[in-house]
């Protein structure tokens, strides 16, 4: 049987848990003799680190960037295993297009440390993602 694991961020909101939950069940809906499973990096349970990943498992993480938790709790959970991680969900084209409307109070994104390239790419998505956003 094939395995598909969504690993989210994890949320204390009832109604993130919830919605979280519903996008994880959908895609099994859609993915007949695939299990999934969904497991978090922070906040929840079961996390990351606890799940047993082999060759055929298929990682995917729902978070908006290759920030810490993609690059090294996800890649330390599923090292050696065989498991292929693809890339977070965003920041993406069709997501920020989502996103019609203006953000309230837009704060910067940036990251303490990420300097150089990665840091410069982080804070250019930020920047369109405001732009597209309508929020200066």
């Amino acid at each position: 049987m094939r395995r598909l694991v969504a690993v989210a961020h994890g949320t204390r909101s009832v109604a993130g848990q919830e919605q979280i939950r519903a996008l994880v069940d959908r895609v099994a809906l859609r993915l007949p003799g695939t299990e999934v499973r969904l497991t978090y990096v922070d906040v929840q349970h079961p996390r990351v680190e606890t799940m047993t990943f082999g060759v055929g498992t298929v990682v995917v993480p729902l978070l908006l960037s290759t920030g810490h938790h993609v690059r090294v709790d996800i890649a330390n959970a599923v090292a050696g295993s065989g498991a292929v991680v693809t890339p977070p969900l965003g920041p993406d084209a069709v997501l920020v297009a989502s996103m019609r409307r203006p953000l309230s109070g837009a704060a910067a994104v940036r990251r303490p440390g990420d300097r150089g390239p990665r840091g410069h790419a982080i804070r250019a998505r930020g920047r369109g993602l405001t732009l597209t956003l309508g929020a200066l």
